[in-house]
């Protein structure tokens, strides 16, 4: 398969589909978050969704919801490509204390009058965090971006405290809906690797992680059809549920064991 200069290839050992070349230049999301343009009407959701906190009318996603119904247990929280922080009030709202790494600094600037709290610009890496420094980590649709998504997982799998966990979405390649997509900014060089159920596991339990649990979003519904929803339901419903079509999400929670070795 081939998108403009990319060849999308397949991993015959792990089935991870992933970009060749895959790299991307810094400059592309701080361009993306500064100006409005080619890609600009896609990064605009985030910035509506920051003027509705006030309100706490902003959209909680589907991933966001299953995170906060497993995880009674609060503590420190670091959101990992925060964007312009709406998850992060989310979880303060709900008893979480919230820190954001956002790699645009743009959106980080935005984050920090948003959330009122802690935004470091950059990447995991670049925040040197301490080790055993968070009881959950979350990256929301950040998975995709990346062109080394082991070395993430071991920046993550250190910065967790033993039995703290790690919550993520990211597209389902499975999804038919996910793999016939035109959408620009769903293909390179913005998403470099396309994940199923299964290459996300392996990459988990390489990382070290245990008590894996992968879900599937049952059928394609706000995120992906936004006011169209409540027309398309129709159609969506039949497509998951008699041609098992699922939604273009998967979620992720994996925990660092208790006897967990700090990298």
């Amino acid at each position: 398969m081939k998108w403009n200069e990319f060849d999308l290839l397949c991993c015959s050992s792990c089935g991870l589909v992933f970009a060749d070349p895959i790299e991307v230049p810094r400059s592309l999301y701080e361009n993306v978050y500064e100006t409005p343009g080619e890609y600009g009407n896609f990064y605009e959701g985030y910035y509506s969704e920051a003027e509705k906190v006030s309100g706490r009318k902003f959209h909680v996603a589907w991933a966001w919801r299953h995170f906060f119904r497993l995880n009674c247990r609060k503590g420190r929280l670091v959101d990992i490509g925060c964007s312009t922080g709406v998850f992060m009030v989310a979880a303060r709202d709900r008893g979480w204390h919230t820190v954001g790494v956002e790699f645009s600094s743009r959106a980080a600037e935005i984050a920090r009058k948003t959330t009122e709290s802690e935004i470091f610009a950059g990447t995991i890496e670049e925040c040197n965090f301490p080790p055993g420094s968070f009881d959950a980590v979350t990256s929301w649709e950040v998975l995709e971006h990346l062109p080394d998504p082991a070395t993430f997982s071991r920046s993550i799998y250190r910065i967790l405290k033993p039995g703290g966990v790690w919550a993520l979405s990211t597209p389902n390649w499975r999804s038919r809906w996910e793999r016939s997509t035109t959408e620009m900014t769903r293909r390179p060089p913005f998403h470099l690797t396309y994940w199923t159920p299964a290459s996300l596991r392996k990459m988990l339990v390489s990382g070290g992680f245990t008590e894996i649990l992968i879900r599937e979003k049952p059928f394609a519904w706000q995120e992906e059809m936004g006011r169209m929803k409540w027309v398309c339901l129709p159609i969506s419903l039949f497509r998951s549920f008699i041609l098992g079509q699922k939604g273009n999400r998967l979620l992720a929670i994996a925990r660092k064991p208790m006897e967990g070795k700090q990298l």
